[in-house]
């Protein structure tokens, strides 16, 4: 069985799919292998398996721990799961940073663009002193923001 990766997600393959590029060990070693652990697949006919390799952003090999060795270069990293589960998922770039900052008693419900809650955020640290240890982190963030908006 092999994977592949479409549109940022991760899905299973058998070898007869007609999606799937077909990998090759001609096309050079893989980056990382994870094994050590239980590996799901979400593949009905192949729901586990021992082991995985991935080259660039590409799942090239999912399987049996005999046959990963072939995948292992000297520059592949292996990651031994100690027992631990890997799947594949989506990953979500979004946050919602009013839950947090509203659970320390700053409200910005209502606060409209990154300024605003910035000059919001900043009042309420220099208001409450100790506070800035749990809104740091947001603080960075919109900075980091302004920084990119402004270029």
């Amino acid at each position: 069985m092999r994977a592949f990766s479409a549109s940022g997600a991760l899905f299973a393959a058998s070898p007869q799919s007609l999606f799937a590029k077909p990998f090759s060990l001609a096309d050079g070693k893989a980056d990382w292998i994870y094994r050590g652990g239980l590996i799901y697949t979400a593949d009905l006919t192949n729901p586990t398996v021992e082991a995985v390799a991935i080259r660039g952003n590409q799942i090239v090999y999912v399987g049996s721990l005999a046959e990963i060795s072939a995948w292992q270069g000297p520059r592949t990293r292996v990651i031994n799961l100690e027992g631990g589960m890997l799947m594949p998922g989506f990953v979500d770039a979004h946050a919602h940073p009013e839950m947090g900052i509203t659970k320390v008693g700053l409200d910005i419900v209502g606060v409209e663009g990154k300024d605003a809650i910035l000059a919001r955020v900043q009042k309420y640290v220099a208001d409450n002193p100790g506070s800035h240890r749990y809104l740091g982190v947001l603080v960075g963030i919109l900075e980091r923001l302004n920084q990119l908006a402004n270029g």
